[in-house]
This record gives C-alpha cells, structure tokens and sequence, in this order.
C-alpha cells in the first residue's frame, strides 16, 4: 500500500496504519496493522517530515 499525505508543516509525526477488514472500527483479530522497526504495539517510529 503507498499513501501521500499532503499539506502538513515540517516538523516530527508519530503514524500508525491499520486496515478495519470487518469494519468494526476497533482493530481485532483479522485487521492488518502497520509496526515500523519494532516489534511491541505502542512503540512508535519517530517520522521525520521535510
């Protein structure tokens, strides 16, 4: 999956991805979720966005 996202300033981001398969809106099993660099949920990869 590629995604842009646009007008935002320079600076730092925090960016988690999920994909809702059933649509539940809460992320249970079967959902895909995006984990850059480590492997503990909540341990986020500092983003820099230029």
């Amino acid at each position: 999956m590629t995604f842009t996202i646009s007008d935002i300033l320079p600076g730092n981001y925090y960016l988690s991805v999920w994909k809702d398969n059933n649509n539940s809106k809460e992320l249970d099993k079967g959902d895909f979720i995006g984990i850059y660099g480590e492997i503990n949920l909540g341990a986020y990869i500092f983003l820099n966005c230029r």
